[in-house]
């Protein structure tokens, strides 16, 4: 009986530990969004500064991320 039970948690074990080391080959991108309040990406301030720098950062990583913005309406 402990070899059965000792084979038991053996089999388990190694079913869990393969369950668990599975990975997904499929490389999404990362999706950057701004959302605006009622001033524009051009407002010369913290709109155009954020922006700047989401689409800097996009440029420099063109293969992994995504980017764009919403202006929300009146």
């Amino acid at each position: 009986m402990k070899k059965f039970i000792t084979f038991l948690v053996l089999v388990l074990g190694l079913g869990l530990l393969v369950g668990c080391s599975c990975t997904d080959d499929k490389e999404d991108k990362t999706k950057i969004v701004m959302i605006t309040d009622v001033g524009t990406i051009n407002d010369k301030s913290f709109n155009q500064g954020t922006w700047e720098g989401v689409k800097a950062f996009g440029d420099a990583h063109k293969d992994k991320v995504d980017y764009q913005y919403y202006q929300p309406s009146d």
